[in-house]
């Protein structure tokens, strides 16, 4: 049931997105300037929609000075530093502070739905979540592996996959913390003689496309796989397939490896206590991703203060004006 609903909700934006990436994405490969001045404007707004959503998820949890600290901190932190692992440390490092800072606070135990009996069980058995869980991890160390040994050698679809299933098993806090890492992924070359695997241009066309489209942002990941696959003359379809595969599964197997563990570990004051600083943390990483994208864009628009321009009043229509983020990418 789970992965029958998860499907009607993800499928149409991937479809979207598939087909976007593969019929406009090798177009944007060398643009023209109509056409990078469109993809500026497009990028603007759309880094303006991800700064409503971090500026609407700070409000929202950093409630205090300690929780207000560790979101500068994962800001500063990950503003200097863009190695992967180092944001899952900052969010542990933050539930770590709220943990002893808020040792004496109380929490009540939460009466769950699982509690009252309503609910005969959660999924998996706990074995089962546990086989779920240990295979995520394996897997990811099976890639890691053979991408470190196999280097630039590896068939590139499953260097594609390897890419993003690391970053879908390390990034957490959503869909806006993973952009500024698929960024760099991205368009960073693999070997001195080799193209990037995406142009900028083409990565901010699809940003601005996934946040006008139903469904998560994750789905960014079938257009990027459409145009990687095309820029490396293998069918669109087929990397986005893919890379979307990619993204997604480690996400599934922790839902489907945590969730029968879920009614016991939600009541655990300890749970209670680390969960402020673990969000905080993932909003400071949201903060970061729009700083750099914001950064970076104005660096590859032909008219960066139009884009800056563009980007306030995006952000005015869509934050404060409530103008629905499809118009206001438009």
């Amino acid at each position: 049931g789970g992965l029958l609903s998860g499907g009607m909700f993800l499928h149409p934006g991937f479809i979207i997105m598939s087909i976007l990436g593969g019929t406009t994405g090798g177009a944007l490969g060398d643009p023209s300037p109509i056409v990078k001045a469109l993809v500026a404007g497009f990028t603007a707004v759309a880094i303006a929609l991800v700064a409503g959503a971090a500026l609407g998820l700070g409000k929202k949890i950093c409630t205090d000075k300690v929780l207000i600290c560790i979101n500068t901190v994962a800001i500063f932190v990950t503003s200097y530093y863009t190695a992967s692992w180092i944001m899952p440390t900052l969010m542990l490092l933050g539930g770590a502070v709220t943990v002893v800072v808020y040792r004496k606070k109380p929490f009540e135990a939460e009466k769950s739905e699982e509690d009252s009996g309503d609910v005969a069980s959660l999924g998996l058995s706990m074995r089962g979540g546990g086989i779920v869980l240990s295979s995520w991890v394996c897997l990811l160390l099976v890639l890691l592996l053979v991408a470190r040994i196999s280097g630039a050698g590896l068939w590139q679809p499953m260097q594609w996959f390897q890419v993003f299933y690391t970053a879908g098993s390390l990034i957490f806090g959503g869909g806006q913390v993973l952009l500024p890492l698929l960024l760099d992924q991205m368009t960073k070359k693999t070997c001195a003689d080799c193209n990037p695997w995406v142009t900028e241009d083409q990565f901010f066309a699809g940003l601005a496309a996934a946040q006008s489209m139903p469904g998560p942002l994750f789905n960014f990941s079938a257009y990027l796989g459409a145009v990687i696959a095309h820029n490396a003359s293998f069918e669109p379809f087929f990397g986005s397939i893919v890379c979307w595969i990619g993204l997604f599964a480690p996400g599934i197997m922790l839902i489907f490896g945590i969730l029968p563990f879920w009614g016991w570990f939600r009541t655990k004051k300890l749970y209670k206590r680390a969960l402020p600083g673990v969000n905080a943390a993932a909003v400071g990483l949201i903060f970061t991703a729009v700083f750099r994208m914001t950064f970076k864009a104005r660096e590859q628009s032909p008219f960066p203060n139009a884009s800056t321009s563009i980007g306030v009043l995006g952000f005015t229509a869509v934050q404060f004006l409530r103008v629905p983020a499809p118009a206001a990418v438009v």
